[in-house]
């Protein structure tokens, strides 16, 4: 009981520090000078934008849920926006499974199917990820990567040299993530044999405890798309969404009163660093590591941006996420009368470490 106490407070605790850190260091008189200079119009064009990109998010788990049966909008959306909604005020990642488990109540199909088409769909944003930041070290031209000791208490440098060393490590991982992917969806059971044969003489708990059974899971997720049509739709889809959620990002940071002008670099640079730091371990709302990501992001992007006006922007970036989201869940929630808490003997059935997470 206490090993598992201590995993599940990693994150809240972390996420916490972080947020307590950064408005340690903020000048709080900035802020709201900041913020009276917040041009709302296109603030809240950015939340469209980002509540946009939710809906099409759904239309591509409609794809991924083609093969089992075509399910309307009317029933996809409400279950993704109760699951993001979830995700974001339920710490430990148990939100996850909410969206799966709410389309389960909304439709026929098992949970274990829906939970499965769940994890291709993060699947194709990892692979989004990685090649993404693999792109954005390579081709973005970025000289070096600072930031100040005000932010770290010391200043760290790191120059080009390692950025293209680590584009040409994330670009690898890449194809090694898309060949085991192709090798577990075209010979699953010799891949998980192989693994029990190697790695299961050498470290037998690691092996059948976590590696195996994620494997697993990661091919279930992968069957879902059992047509090549369904697989191409998904990940043009998935170009759309992250491209909207681009779009929303750099009319965000226009909305705002920054030193610098806005860029799609800098939103792009930005959206990345959201997308990391919310794989992190996290404390409910995302709290501290969402905004620390935001701040590294602009940093990342002009090495002279304004500290106070980079957490200043953070916090406003994480209000427009985590409120409308939220609101909008618990409303699907009411109205179809849903949980936003998966119930957990189901989905342990399919993720026993779900609430170790």
């Amino acid at each position: 009981m206490s090993r598992r106490l201590i995993k599940r407070s990693i994150g809240p605790l972390l996420g916490l520090a972080i947020l307590t850190y950064l408005l340690s260091i903020v000048d709080f008189s900035r802020l709201e000078t900041s913020w009276r200079s917040i041009n709302y119009g296109l603030l809240a064009a950015g939340i469209i934008l980002s509540q946009v990109s939710i809906y099409i998010r759904a239309i591509r788990w409609r794809y991924l849920l083609l093969a089992c049966q075509p399910i309307p909008m009317s029933k996809l959306y409400p279950a993704v926006i109760v699951g993001m909604a979830a995700n974001w005020i339920i710490p430990f990642r148990i939100g996850e499974m909410a969206g799966a488990f709410s389309l389960s109540r909304l439709t026929n199909i098992r949970f274990t199917t829906l939970a499965a088409s769940v994890i291709a769909d993060r699947l194709l944003d990892v692979l989004w990820l990685v090649g993404a930041l693999a792109l954005a070290l390579h081709f973005l031209s970025i000289p070096s990567i600072q930031l100040p000791a005000r932010l770290l208490g010391q200043e760290v440098s790191i120059d080009s040299e390692w950025l293209v060393g680590a584009a040409r490590l994330l670009g690898m991982l890449f194809l090694a993530i898309v060949a085991l992917m192709g090798l577990l969806y075209f010979r699953q059971g010799q891949i998980l044999r192989l693994v029990d044969s190697t790695l299961g003489r050498v470290a037998p708990k690691l092996a059948i405890n976590i590696v195996i059974p994620t494997l697993g899971k990661f091919a279930d997720g992968l069957h879902v798309l059992r047509r090549g049509y369904d697989m191409l739709m998904s990940v043009l889809v998935t170009l759309v969404l992250w491209g909207m959620m681009l779009v929303g990002a750099y009319v965000l940071i226009a909305s705002f009163p920054l030193a610098t002008p806005p860029s799609l670099t800098q939103a792009f640079l930005v959206l990345i660093c959201v997308a990391g730091g919310l794989t992190a371990p996290n404390a409910p709302g995302f709290v501290g590591t969402f905004h620390l990501a935001i701040v590294i992001g602009l940093l990342m992007a002009d090495p002279t941006t304004d500290i106070d006006l980079a957490i200043s922007f953070a916090i406003i970036y994480h209000l427009t996420q985590i409120v409308p989201t939220t609101l909008l869940g618990l409303f699907m929630a009411w109205r179809h009368g849903l949980s936003l808490m998966p119930d957990s003997r189901r989905t342990a059935t399919f993720m026993p470490d779900l609430q170790d997470r």
